[in-house]
């Protein structure tokens, strides 16, 4: 899934951004609207959603930060793909996919974690032979 996310913004830099909220220390959000040409080529032509009407669909990218800094630089953390459409039966359909990533430090910490528990787990079998 991850892999279908990432193929479909390839060229997403081309396109303007719909909305951007950029305040202070306020982390970056980066939205944009897609029309159903848009969406059919960074969307759909990976997950080949069936639908009889187009309504609405947005890719929104969250950073971690406003700024980048020297102690701490900016990562994506959160990728949201939303998308309305509607089927012959008329009812409207909302689906959501919302991608968390952890940052770097984050991933460092729970690998030290998950190293030192496991040093232990060894430790203890070795002094129970």
């Amino acid at each position: 899934m991850i892999k279908l996310m990432f193929h479909g913004f390839k060229g997403l830099n081309n396109l303007a951004p719909s909305s951007e909220s950029k305040s202070f220390d306020e982390p970056n959000v980066i939205g944009y609207t897609l029309n159903e040409a848009q969406f059919e080529e960074k969307i759909n032509s990976q997950w080949k959603i069936e639908y009889d009407v187009f309504q609405y669909a947005s890719i929104v990218l969250s950073f971690n930060a406003s700024k980048d800094i020297q102690k701490e630089r900016i990562e994506l953390s959160e990728i949201r793909i939303s998308f309305d459409y509607s089927r012959q039966s008329g009812i409207n359909e909302t689906q959501e996919i919302s991608l968390f990533l952890s940052n770097k430090s984050n991933n460092e910490q729970v690998a030290l974690s998950k190293c030192l528990d496991y040093k232990e787990k060894m430790e203890k079998s070795n002094n129970t032979k």
